[in-house]
């Protein structure tokens, strides 16, 4: 027996390595003028998971406490990259995009260790990276912060043709440079496929998993679209148009679909200043 049990601590001792085994903290509520007049802050987590990472599941857990916590106020993505997204022969299943791919490839996360993700992109301890203990601390502190600008989104979808239009406002309520950039990412909820969950022991491999939050692709590339090319001024608004046609070869569900909106600023070393949410159907 104390052989078994050496062998069994060994075993979770690689694992806890490169797939972090986690918890998280609650917050409470902060209080937060949510009121059709006021513009607020939210908060871009974007979560770096993969299917055959068994502790994601606990991450996948804060998330859904800080969604309760914070509902629209928090804005959560989940981007399936590295080793632990690969698909294998017995699940086939490719969550990976062009995009998490990209993303991961300058930022590093799944190099660091699955789960972790990234706050607004901001730095914290010198890292965009985050562990999942930290995360409900650091949203609650983000959304206290006084926002750059608002996004507005108006989005429409033809059943028929399976286009998308998106109209994005941006009015800004502070200067900002000519480094910023919008991306229009898809995301969608409720896809049901194989996830690992070491909570479970022997019963880990879960077939029929729902996977929410998963970025399906960009509308408008991974990084996005210059703002303006000149500095920008308080009360500047800025409007963009945008098509997208989902191709008939992605079993995608429109009515489980989110378009995420978010600025960025590469003068500010990729911070988000603001994101926003909302269903392609509703």
């Amino acid at each position: 027996m104390k052989t078994i049990n050496i062998l069994l601590f060994a075993f979770l001792l690689v694992f806890a390595v490169s797939c972090d085994q986690i918890t998280g903290d609650v917050q409470e509520i902060p209080n937060i003028d949510t009121s059709s007049n006021n513009v607020v802050r939210k908060v871009l987590l974007e979560d770096f998971t993969g299917y055959t990472c068994g502790n994601c599941p606990a991450a996948h857990d804060v998330i859904k406490q800080l969604e309760k916590t914070y509902g629209e106020l928090f804005i959560p993505v989940a981007i399936h990259a590295g080793s632990f997204a690969e698909p294998y022969p017995e699940h086939p299943y490719d969550f990976r995009t062009p995009e998490g791919n990209a993303y991961d490839e300058f930022f590093g996360n799944s190099k660091a260790g699955l789960p972790n993700g990234m706050i607004n992109r901001k730095k914290f301890s010198n890292s965009y990276i985050t562990r999942h203990t930290k995360w409900a601390s650091l949203v609650s502190a983000e959304l206290q912060n006084q926002p750059s600008l608002s996004i507005k989104l108006n989005v429409s979808y033809n059943q028929t043709t399976r286009k998308i239009d998106v109209s994005t406002n941006l009015h800004y309520l502070k200067n900002s440079s000519s480094q910023d950039y919008l991306v229009l990412l898809i995301v969608e909820d409720s896809i049901i496929q194989y996830q690992k969950d070491y909570r479970l022991g022997e019963n880990q491999n879960i077939l029929d998993y729902v996977h929410n939050h998963v970025l399906r692709g960009s509308i408008n590339s991974a990084w996005g679209e210059r703002i303006s090319s000149n500095e920008i001024t308080s009360g500047n608004k800025i409007n963009f148009n945008h098509s997208f046609v989902i191709p008939q070869s992605k079993d995608w569900k429109p009515s489980n679909i989110h378009i995420v909106a978010y600025v960025y600023s590469k003068s500010l070393d990729y911070e988000v200043l603001q994101a926003e949410s909302t269903k392609l159907i509703k």
